[in-house]
C-alpha cells in the first residue's frame, strides 16, 4: 500500500491535462491562459516546496507519521480541488497537494527502504519508482489510440489534429 504513494505524483501532476478543457469552458471556471499556468504550475511549485522540505520534516517527526500527515493533507486537498468554486480555491489546493506530493516523494522511498527485508529491498524500490510512470504510458497509448483512429476516419490527414490530441 505505502508503494502507491508512487502513483501521486504521475497522478497528480497528469490529471490535469484533461480538467483543463473543462475549466477553461465559458459555462465553468471560465479559464485564461493565465489562470490556466497558474492551476497547473501550483501543484509543482508545491511539489518542489515539499520535496525540499519533506526529507527535514520526516527526520524530525518520523517517517510513519509523516506519510499519515501527507496523507490527510492530500484528501483534503484533494476534495478542495474537486470541489472548486473557483479558481481562487482551486490554485491553493493544487498548491497543498504539491506539498503532499513532494513530501510523499521524499518520504516513501525512503521509508521503503528502511522496513523492507534486505533480499526485498531492491524490488520495493523499483515497484515504488515503476508507480510513477503507467500515467504517461497512458497517455502515450491514448493518444496512439485516438491517432489512429483519427487517421482512418479522416482519410490519413492525422496532420491536421495532432494538436487537438
Amino acid at each position: 500500500m505505502i508503494k502507491a504513494g508512487g502513483l501521486l505524483l504521475g497522478y497528480d501532476t497528469g490529471v490535469v491535462n484533461g480538467d483543463l478543457p473543462f475549466m477553461a469552458a465559458n459555462d465553468q471556471l471560465n479559464l485564461t491562459p493565465q489562470l490556466e499556468g497558474f492551476v497547473v504550475s501550483a501543484l509543482l511549485v508545491g511539489a518542489a516546496i515539499g520535496s525540499v522540505t519533506g526529507g527535514r520534516i520526516a527526520d524530525a517527526m518520523g517517517r510513519r507519521q509523516m506519510i499519515l500527515i501527507v496523507a490527510v493533507i492530500f484528501f483534503g486537498a484533494a476534495m478542495g480541488y474537486t470541489f472548486a468554486p473557483s479558481v481562487h480555491v482551486m490554485i491553493p489546493c493544487r498548491f497543498l497537494l504539491g506539498l503532499s506530493v513532494g513530501g510523499a516523494s521524499v518520504t516513501v522511498p525512503v521509508y521503503l527502504a528502511e522496513v523492507s527485508p534486505a533480499d526485498r529491498r531492491g524490488r520495493m524500490a523499483i515497484q515504488y519508482q515503476l508507480n510513477l510512470t503507467p500515467q504517461l504510458e497512458g497517455f502515450v497509448v491514448s493518444a496512439l489510440l485516438v491517432g489512429a483512429a483519427i487517421g482512418s476516419f479522416c482519410g490519413g490527414k492525422l496532420a491536421d489534429y495532432q494538436g487537438r490530441i
